[in-house]
């Protein structure tokens, strides 16, 4: 092959315009959102919601960064293209997981008998609320598929803003031992592990994502982020010429 057919077959050249690009609308966001998705998932808070199924705060990846930089970015990368597949892969399992657990622990006599125990009306009066205020005069089955939802996400202790915090803060512990009632544990454990498998997916990606980030910083002498301007006590971004791809 001559010369001027390898020079054909030559890859275009990244410059800085399209790496500042790269590093603006695709890896800093996507860092930054993998790097939340890991603290929740590390504390099995799954962030789902009943209706409509949905992981709140865990995302698909084009939902965190500019879809069409993406797209060229991953053509450079294929190893992280890969790795975004598996990402979202691993995060439909976790969603079809939590949406089995849920219906599950909504439906189980368990979770009834333990609601009828913690509402009476002497249970109630102790915690100097009523059904209706807890519950925003919602249906039982509402209640019941709200409460599942905490449950599913291993809810903490709830701050004082949210209406029903009196009821789940002082019975936490009991409808959370709900996941380990033998009709449950199955499915609580094999959430657990679609959880644990997406953590290590979103590690996978965070990890590629730093070290391609640094190569391209060092190979066109680029800062991870751009450069501001301290004025007074205020940080003014250095103007610069609009990115596009």
């Amino acid at each position: 092959m001559n010369k001027k057919a390898r020079s054909r077959k030559k890859a275009p050249a990244i410059g800085p315009r399209i790496v500042r690009a790269w590093f603006d609308t695709v890896i800093n966001p996507l860092l930054n959102g993998l790097e939340k998705e890991q603290q929740l998932l590390a504390q099995h808070n799954w962030t789902w919601e009943f209706s409509p199924p949905s992981l709140e705060a865990i995302h698909r990846v084009q939902a965190y960064v500019d879809r069409d930089n993406l797209e060229h970015f991953t053509q450079h990368y294929p190893e992280v293209a890969r790795a975004i597949e598996e990402h979202d892969q691993q995060r439909l399992l976790l969603l079809q997981h939590c949406q089995q657990l849920q219906s599950l622990i909504a439906g189980s006599p368990e979770l009834l008998a333990l609601y009828q125990q913690v509402t009476t009306p002497e249970a109630l009066a102790e915690m100097g609320t009523t059904i209706d205020r807890l519950f925003s005069g919602s249906p039982q089955a509402q209640r019941l598929n709200l409460l599942a939802q905490f449950i599913v996400n291993h809810t903490g202790e709830l701050p004082y803003f949210y209406i029903i915090a009196p009821l789940w803060n002082k019975h936490r512990q009991a409808f959370l031992a709900l996941l380990e009632h033998a009709s449950i544990r199955p499915v609580s454990e094999a959430t657990n592990q679609a959880g644990a498998a997406l953590w290590q997916s979103v590690d996978k990606l965070f990890r590629l994502l730093k070290e391609v980030r640094q190569k391209l910083a060092e190979e066109h002498d680029m800062p991870y982020v751009e450069p501001s301007t301290i004025v007074g006590q205020y940080m003014v971004p250095t103007p610069h010429a609009t990115n596009t791809l």
